[in-house]
């Protein structure tokens, strides 16, 4: 995570609450996760996404592939 929080210039914090639905991300904020993940921001507000399993996708995805 703090790979993605230095990508996106987002804290720790948020980016876990964000995880864990505890707060609904800005439109900036999707823009910046989904060009860290290398995703569209579709892909990373899908439904599938949304899902606990499509979290844990997009969190692997970012091991993947680096920074």
């Amino acid at each position: 995570m703090s790979d993605l929080a230095k990508l996106t210039k987002l804290s720790r914090v948020t980016i876990n609450r964000i995880e864990n639905g505890k707060q609904k991300p800005m439109p900036r904020t999707i823009r910046r996760l989904a060009k860290a993940l290398r995703v569209s921001v579709q892909e990373l507000t899908s439904e599938e996404a949304k899902s606990h399993q499509g979290l844990e996708t997009l969190k692997s995805t970012l091991g993947n592939r680096g920074s």
